[in-house]
């Protein structure tokens, strides 16, 4: 064990998310305020780097992959003549980002002439209900992003205009630079997909994207997070895995075993060792699944 390994207390705070009433979907700008909107609403959101070398190693540039699962997503292009792959190039954080490839379907779809009908994109399907996404986008100068939520093309999430200190000279968020830009959405009625789409490439002038970082929210930890349970005399060892720091740990429960399912109301202290930690927790579950405070 390392010298890095850290001792933590955890007092399970898993809280069951009201029931809210049909509502527009929410677009978000900024990360902290959805994140704090997502910890609000009792939200668990799962984050998604395109670092794990288990899952995306067989999508790392020159390498292309039809569809990638991973953490309840499975990923594919928005087209079906392009793939998936990661590189160096598009990274927000960490070492890998993530975008379609060939860009768009410019040379195989119809009418391309017109903006709208052969963008550059991605999409993820889960089998779980998602309640929120979020992603860092960057693209070619003047290129647009426009995300879908359930192939509602008619019906596309309204990313507010971007105006000077006076209220004028307002532009569209979604008109994309080389620089990564912060686009996200919470639907509390739910949804099954969302796409992230380029809506102003023509085969004649294409327009290319690609992202990093990007998050997925749930209404409790899907049962899969649970890797196994162990029972015995009152005594429970749960070997979970932390998706948003890729670091296994083991939780040793010192309450009786209630019940093998934990996406229901449970409360109880337990002590956790974790190996190889970096130097601060993300937040990804603290709120909801657990808190931690040092010991």
């Amino acid at each position: 064990m390392s010298a890095d390994v850290l001792r933590y207390i955890v007092v399970s705070a898993l809280c069951a998310v009201a029931t809210l009433a049909e509502a527009a979907p929410i677009a978000y700008t900024n990360e902290t305020t959805y994140l704090s909107a997502l910890d609000a609403m009792g939200f668990v959101w799962i984050y998604e780097s395109f670092e794990d070398d288990e899952a995306w190693g067989v999508a790392r540039s020159p390498q292309t992959q039809q569809a990638v699962t991973n953490l309840f997503v499975r990923w594919t292009s928005n087209n079906d003549f392009s793939e998936l792959t990661t590189s160096t190039g598009p990274a927000l954080t960490g070492d890998w980002g993530f975008y379609s490839l060939p860009h768009g379907s410019y040379t195989t779809g119809t009418n391309c002439h017109i903006p709208g009908n052969c963008g550059d994109g991605f999409k993820g399907t889960s089998t779980e209900p998602l309640y929120a996404v979020s992603a860092w986008v960057e693209g070619f100068y003047e290129s647009k992003l426009t995300l879908f939520l359930d192939s509602d093309y008619l019906n596309p999430v309204e990313f507010p205009e971007v105006c000077d200190t006076n209220g004028e000279n307002c532009v569209d968020y979604g008109i994309l630079t080389p620089a990564h830009k912060f686009f996200a959405v919470i639907d509390v009625d739910g949804f099954q997909t969302f796409e992230f789409t380029e809506m102003e490439g023509t085969a004649g002038d294409q327009k290319f994207i690609w992202s990093d970082d990007v998050t997925v929210g749930f209404s409790n930890p899907p049962p899969a997070l649970v890797r196994s349970i162990v029972a015995s005399n009152n005594h429970a060892v749960l070997m979970l895995k932390d998706l948003a720091i890729n670091a296994q740990y083991d939780v040793e429960r010192t309450l009786s075993l209630v019940s093998n399912d934990w996406t229901q109301d449970v409360s109880f202290v337990a002590s956790a060792t974790y190996t190889n930690q970096p130097t601060s927790i993300s937040n990804s579950w603290t709120n909801v699944f657990y808190r931690v405070s040092g010991q």
